[in-house]
């Protein structure tokens, strides 16, 4: 998934400023996918794709016109916590929405594709002759972006070239800062972060090949390649920064959160979930929903 945000100032700037320290610095050279999955069409950077901006204009306009996307109201505060400003979105209309539930085909069992058939008149583009891009039906900011594979692939398998390259490609189009995440597993959605993560500093308008060999150090360096396969994780994609954080669970106490989380932003939905992150903290939230350091 991609989304016109940047990381929490704060969080940014102590992300870039962190060396040799837990949250491991990975220097490197290099969304849900249908698996909506967070894709440069080459390994050799991009520059900022115009065209593609204006069919994302053009498309979400229309898309609001015609009621297939909706735009959720939010009112929004920030909570201050381990001297990192966390933007805290409340989505009141979201309290009695029901969860989502796994898809799976009438017979067989076989998984869905919950992007395929996808509606018209949420494409975008197709991307590459692997990807496409639709806009989120029911989204929080606007521009909400799904970069997702044009053939069925499980949600537990690892990012490939293709995917990022297809995430930079998008990523790049945004005329200003953009955000990519990808929440892999069940339960994704100071001097050091409380939580086993791991970032790497990435080359202005770095390639899709650069952002994958990047994610490939992540994996190596968080043991996930040797990992069981139904191990969670979150990844963001910004300019210039990538991380991984591993996941144990998907809430803490009434409040959930996914990739964003680790961006520095939650959205809650009631009252209760507000006043549960006022009284124990963003900070313990990550730190519940998060793997502990050894």
């Amino acid at each position: 998934m991609i989304l016109r945000y940047w990381p929490s100032g704060v969080w940014a700037s102590k992300l870039k400023a962190w060396q040799g320290l837990p949250c491991k610095r990975h220097s490197a050279s290099a969304g849900q996918r249908s698996k909506a999955r967070p894709a440069c069409m080459s390994g050799s950077a991009l520059s900022a794709d115009s065209s593609l901006w204006e069919k994302v204009l053009q498309s979400y306009q229309r898309a609001q016109q015609k009621g297939a996307a909706y735009q959720t109201e939010t009112s929004t505060q920030v909570l201050s916590d381990a001297g990192i400003g966390f933007v805290i979105r409340r989505a009141a209309a979201l309290k009695d929405k029901p969860g989502g539930q796994k898809s799976r085909a009438s017979t067989g069992g076989k998984p869905a594709n919950p992007f395929l058939p996808y509606d018209e008149d949420l494409w975008v583009s197709h991307l590459s002759e692997t990807h496409t891009l639709l806009l989120n039906k029911f989204n929080v900011v606007p521009h909400h972006l799904l970069v997702v594979t044009r053939q069925f692939e499980p949600q537990l398998d690892h990012l490939t070239l293709a995917d990022l390259e297809a995430t930079c490609q998008v990523l790049q189009a945004f005329p200003s800062g953009a955000l990519a995440f990808f929440n892999r597993g069940e339960v994704s959605a100071l001097h050091q972060l409380p939580f086993k993560s791991w970032f790497s500093h990435l080359s202005a308008g770095a390639s899709g090949a650069e952002a994958h060999a990047a994610y490939e150090a992540l994996l190596q360096a968080s043991g996930l390649h040797s990992a069981p396969r139904d191990a969670s994780y979150n990844l963001w994609l910004a300019e210039g920064l990538m991380l991984l954080a591993l996941r144990s669970r998907e809430a803490c106490g009434p409040v959930a959160a996914n990739t964003l989380g680790f961006a520095g932003t939650m959205l809650v939905k009631s009252d209760e979930q507000l006043q549960y992150l006022k009284d124990h903290g963003p900070m313990h939230v990550l730190e519940s929903i998060g793997k502990a350091w050894d």
